[in-house]
C-alpha cells in the first residue's frame, strides 16, 4: 500500500533538490516498514507571508546550512544554495516553490523510524523517518491534502504510475 503525507509547501524542495533524508515528525505511525508515501504540497500561499511561512523559510535555511550547503536569500523571494560538493554550482530553488498546493508531488520510501538519526536534517526529540529512493513525479497530480498518515487514493494511482515515468516502479 501506498500513503500520503502531507507537507508545508516550503519543504518539499529541500527532499527533490537538497538531499534532506529523514523527515521530522512528533509520532510514529503503525505501519511496519519499508513503505512508501507520496509527498504533498499542503496550504495554499497567500498574498502576504505570514510569520509561519518566514518561521519555514528560515527553519529550511537552517537545515540546509547544517546539511553543508551554504544559504542565502535574495529580497525573500528565493533560496540560492551552493552544495559543499560541486566548485560553486549554485542552485536556485524559486520561492515561494513553484507549483500548486493541494498536489502530489513526489513518492518515497520510508526505509525505517528512528530517534536520534545522524542526519544534519534531524530534530532532536522527534521521530526520523529514514528516507530513501525520492521520485519526484513528472508531472503533479491534484490531490487533497490531511493530517496524519493515510493511504494514497486508490483512484489516483493509475495517474501515480504514470507520472513516475518508466523504470521507477514503486515497492511491491
Amino acid at each position: 500500500m501506498i500513503y500520503s503525507l502531507t507537507l508545508w509547501p516550503e519543504w518539499l524542495p529541500a527532499f527533490t533538490q537538497l538531499g534532506k533524508d529523514v523527515e521530522n515528525r512528533r509520532w510514529k505511525p503503525s505501519v511496519p516498514t519499508p513503505f512508501e508515501i507520496v509527498l504533498l504540497a499542503g496550504r495554499k500561499f497567500g498574498g502576504k507571508r505570514s510569520s509561519l511561512q518566514e518561521e519555514d523559510e528560515l527553519a529550511l535555511r537552517q537545515a540546509a546550512c547544517r546539511a553543508g550547503w551554504e544559504g542565502v536569500v535574495e529580497g525573500g523571494k528565493c533560496v540560492a544554495l551552493l552544495s559543499p560538493t560541486t566548485t560553486p554550482r549554485p542552485k536556485t530553488i524559486p520561492w515561494p516553490p513553484p507549483f500548486d498546493p493541494g498536489h502530489a508531488l513526489a513518492l518515497v520510501t520510508v526505509e525505517e523510524i528512528v530517534r536520534g538519526h545522524r542526519s544534519p536534517w534531524s530534530i532532536p526529540g522527534q521521530y526520523q523517518w529514514v528516507l530513501s529512493r525520492v521520485l519526484p513525479l513528472q508531472y503533479s497530480i491534484p490531490a487533497r491534502g490531511h493530517q496524519g498518515l493515510r493511504p494514497f487514493p486508490e483512484a489516483l494511482m493509475p495517474r501515480l504510475y504514470d507520472s513516475l515515468g518508466p523504470g521507477s516502479i514503486p515497492l511491491p
